[in-house]
C-alpha cells in the first residue's frame, strides 16, 4: 500500500472519492442511455399511451392470436380517439399488409 507519493499531491481519499463520482455518472448515464433506447423503440409514445394501446389491443384480440382483423383493428382505433371509416381502414390494411 502506497501512503506518500512525492510525485503527486493527490491522495489515496482523492482517488476514491474521483471513482465513486465516476461510477455514479456512469450509473446515471447508463439510465438515461436505457430510457432514450426504450423511447426510441416507442418512437414517440409515452409508457403509459403504450400501456393504453397494448391494454385496448388485447380486449379487441378476441382469438387471443396478438392479431386483429380488420373489424377488430378499427374497433381498437376508435377506442383510442381514432376513427377511421371503412376505406381509410381498406387503405391502412393495404398499406401495411395483413402482418402489419
Amino acid at each position: 500500500k502506497i501512503v506518500n507519493n512525492r510525485h503527486t499531491n493527490i491522495g489515496l481519499k482523492d482517488i476514491q472519492v474521483t471513482w465513486e463520482q465516476y461510477t455514479d455518472f456512469l450509473a446515471s448515464k447508463k439510465k438515461m442511455l436505457v430510457n432514450e433506447i426504450e423511447q426510441e423503440k416507442l418512437k414517440g409514445v409515452t409508457p403509459e399511451q403504450f400501456a393504453e394501446i397494448e391494454e385496448n389491443f388485447q380486449q379487441f384480440d378476441s382469438s387471443e392470436t396478438g392479431t386483429l382483423d380488420k373489424g377488430g383493428l378499427k374497433g381498437c382505433l376508435y377506442s383510442l380517439g381514432e376513427e377511421r371509416t371503412n376505406s381509410e381502414m381498406e387503405a391502412l390494411v393495404n398499406e401495411l399488409g395483413d402482418n402489419g
